[in-house]
């Protein structure tokens, strides 16, 4: 098992779901649901830094929530 070592080098991603600095917004479309902002973070693991984003909250098959889709790759 690999250890890592997350390194914050700017402010941290935002927890309120008010802000659009965040990974999703509460209520757009008057569902009570959540819908991703679609923004992109910069995750640095040692000296491999990932682009890294949010998708979708909930589940693919019945749509049940607390299960985000994260799509985030490499950056060279």
């Amino acid at each position: 098992m690999r250890t890592a070592e997350w390194a914050m080098e700017a402010e941290p991603i935002p927890a309120s779901f008010e802000d659009p600095a965040g990974p999703f917004l509460y209520d757009l479309a008057g569902d009570r649901r959540l819908s991703p902002t679609f923004n992109v973070y910069l995750v640095r693991v040692g000296a491999t830094t990932y682009k890294v984003q949010l998708t979708r909250y909930y589940a693919a098959a019945g749509g049940a929530s607390g299960f985000p889709t994260v799509r985030y790759a490499e950056i060279p």
